[in-house]
């Protein structure tokens, strides 16, 4: 039987277990959001409106399950490659997670006038506000499509919203309420690893799509859905569009739980075991996407850990050692097979890293890109030319160039910014990133603490180097944010 911490809201962990079981289930999109709704209901009348908003906003805006659209950029006229049979759209999804976002932002103004201490924002949060306020300038001011671009800068403030109700609640509630809440989170982040976990195993053994509703099959262009280009090999995607998505999301689900663990403290044996078993599965994720990049982002920040805490790895060691001297005989040789197949696989996935570097491979297909997108953001050097706008931008700009036969962002996620947002965007977005590593270096959390946000930070950056990912607003900067917000206020308010 299931064993709910009292430390946590053991409701809200019950509902969205149910919710999450359900989705597996669920055949369209409208009882998709007639459920999400119940759940968001169930949650606000047995809890509040605000642990409501924070705990649906997690769990349903992990999925992307919606009204889709798509607007037609690059014709199937104009595109050499045949793996864009229908051309190359954008596309854009009303969830049920938008909605709660929008009903939480619209709510917010009147629901935080009940407590008596208004939100106080430390400086790279009011950083935030600028960010956001230049991202939606800049969509409209050199956009093609603003309208859209503006969609696509709201969406990515979504988890903003999660961020005000978090830190208005970190400055309003005693610490034993604030603890139950990060506890829950905790939780939820766990089962929500190990359920895309379990899809993932799922897509690997059936080799393919298992074909539900919560894939995201249905949106993703053809380029995205987890085929190996190279060679046909299958690369699983779970809930993301890409295998390398994949890889971004759980790298950033596994620094995410390393913090919260580290900062919360032991906990009880039932949810430290599946603790264990979601950091385990998180890694085998990663592996199985066979993202070259995540791999060199997961070295990058075991590295910084173990420089700052260079008796970790003998503890490691030690522990690896204790847990592999109780695995039976039969596991061993379990563990043992499934070591042969990675290894064909890791085989198989450094030759056409090899290959990439040929006059036909990815590597110069990518320079060329480069070599666009400078143009692109000369363009337009100051205000970017809009979130989204990429694509259809550089096929303007160059009819017969790269996006006739590979249209999609560049792979850079600082280059993207740069083109999207122009010079100020990337400036106040590394300027953000400066300043709260400076307010953790200068916290009062623990070295283990830090060590967490710095390591999970610079794998997430790491990610950006060579995909089109956007990690400077990840679901582990915005619990870094709490955190150091919970203890910059408590540790002012106690010196008073």
């Amino acid at each position: 039987m299931l064993k709910i911490e009292k430390g946590s809201d053991q409701g809200a962990i019950i509902a969205s277990l149910i919710f999450l079981v359900a989705a597996l289930l669920i055949p369209s999109v409208k009882i998709f959001f007639v459920v999400s709704f119940l759940y968001f209901a169930w949650l606000t009348l047995n809890y509040s409106f605000a642990k409501a908003v924070i705990y649906t906003s997690l769990v349903i805006g992990f999925f992307a399950v919606g009204q889709s659209h798509q607007v037609l950029v690059v014709p199937r006229a104009a595109i050499l490659s045949s793996q864009y049979l229908e051309g190359r759209h954008l596309g854009w999804s009303i969830t049920p997670g938008l909605m709660i976002s929008l009903v939480g932002g619209s709510s917010f103004y009147w629901w935080q006038r009940q407590f008596k201490k208004n939100l106080e924002l430390l400086l790279h949060e009011k950083m935030i506000l600028i960010i956001t306020g230049w991202g939606l300038l800049a969509a409209w001011y050199s956009a093609l499509m603003p309208e859209l671009s503006t969609f696509y800068v709201l969406s990515g403030t979504i988890i903003l919203i999660w961020l005000a109700y978090l830190l208005t609640l970190s400055q309003n509630l005693t610490p034993l309420a604030w603890r139950k809440i990060m506890q829950t989170i905790f939780q939820l982040i766990i089962i929500i690893t190990l359920y895309e976990s379990l899809i993932v195993f799922w897509q690997t053994l059936y080799q393919g799509p298992i074909g539900l509703l919560i894939e995201n099959t249905k949106i993703a262009p053809v380029f995205g859905l987890g085929t190996d280009e190279g060679t046909g090999g299958f690369r699983p995607f779970g809930l993301s569009f890409h295998p390398n998505g994949l890889a971004n999301q759980h790298l950033i689900l596994l620094s995410s739980l390393l913090l919260l663990q580290s900062y919360l403290g032991k906990q009880k044996v039932f949810w430290q075991k599946l603790f264990k078993l979601a950091i385990t599965t998180s890694l085998m994720v990663i592996v199985l996407s066979l993202s070259r990049a995540a791999f060199i982002a997961l070295g990058i920040g075991l590295t910084i850990a173990l420089y700052r805490h260079p008796d970790w790895f003998s503890k490691a060691k030690s522990w690896l050692k204790r847990e592999a001297d109780k695995v039976q005989l039969r596991h061993k040789l379990l563990v043992l097979m499934l070591g042969l197949f990675l290894i064909f696989k890791f085989s198989d996935r450094m030759l056409n890293s090899i290959y990439a570097f040929s006059s036909e491979g990815g590597v110069s297909t990518r320079l060329v890109q480069y070599q666009e997108a400078w143009s692109v953001f000369l363009h337009s050097p100051i205000f970017g030319i809009g979130d989204g706008m990429f694509i259809p931008t550089s096929f303007q700009l160059f009819p017969k160039g790269v996006m006739t036969y590979f249209p999609e962002n560049v792979h850079n996620g600082f280059f993207l910014l740069l083109v999207e947002r122009g010079t100020v965007g990337l400036i106040f977005s590394l300027s953000f990133i400066y300043l709260l590593l400076r307010t953790a270096a200068k916290s009062q959390l623990s070295r283990a603490n830090q060590t967490m946000i710095y390591s999970g930070l610079a794998a997430s950056l790491c990610m950006m180097i060579f995909h089109p990912e956007r990690n400077f607003m990840s679901l582990l900067v915005i619990i870094s944010i709490v955190l150091l917000h919970y203890e910059k206020y408590h540790s002012v308010k106690n010196n008073i």
